[in-house]
């Protein structure tokens, strides 16, 4: 590394610090800005539209139907963070529905699709014989349950986001899906803790390109 040329030697500390941002625990996670028209686009294609409306169950199916998609259902961790940021950003004091029915003691989405291997069910749930799901909501007073799933009768009225297909025109903001329900609903000090470690993570690395190349900064 004694050879490498300054220009190198920066790119490699902005590579760095463009690796501090995406660390779990770091500054950028908060800093994921909300979509201002309640939608996030995956790198898949898959599009989160999402409604603070509350509705019934039949509502939310229709409503999804009527936009050529379905009630949102998370397939893997990666979607079901996704799924709590936008939910978060548009009302995190709401239940949202998900798009998964029991049928004959199966579940299963609205296309009859069974729910495969991932599953986020809060503590004790599914706890009884009721045919929808939702999303906990995202404060604080919810507990271990919060942004998890919970079984319910489908007459409830809960907001909803919808699935739909698209193009892959656009992809979700960096870092976006480590931006956790918990530190858009805590009082900041999730937050500031995040901004600290984040920033002293950055000072180190900086520290020591610093004291190897003492002569690239005077």
């Amino acid at each position: 590394m004694g050879n490498s040329s300054p220009m190198a030697i920066s790119t490699s500390l902005v590579l760095l610090l463009g690796l501090c941002q995406c660390l779990p625990g770091t500054f950028a996670q908060t800093e994921a800005p909300c979509p201002p028209d309640n939608s996030l686009v995956l790198p898949s294609g898959k599009m989160y539209s999402a409604t603070e409306d509350l509705t019934l169950y039949s509502g939310a199916y229709e409503q999804c139907r009527r936009q050529g998609g379905m009630v949102a259902i998370p397939r893997d961790e990666e979607e079901q963070r996704n799924l709590v940021f936008l939910k978060n950003c548009v009302n995190n004091g709401h239940p949202f529905w998900l798009g998964i029915k029991k049928i004959a003691g199966v579940w299963s989405d609205d296309s009859g699709t069974a729910l495969g291997n991932f599953t986020s069910w809060a503590p004790g749930e599914p706890d009884e014989d009721k045919p929808c799901s939702y999303i906990v909501k995202g404060d604080h007073e919810v507990g271990e349950r919060r942004d998890n799933w919970a079984d319910t009768y489908c007459h409830s009225g809960f907001s909803y986001i919808c699935e739909i297909e698209v193009q892959p025109d656009h992809t979700v903001p960096p870092c976006s899906a480590a931006a956790t329900a918990s530190q858009r609903a805590d009082d900041g000090s999730m937050a500031r803790v995040a901004t600290i470690a984040g920033s002293a993570l950055a000072s180190i690395v900086l520290a020591h390109v610093v004291l190897a190349y003492p002569n690239m900064f005077g």
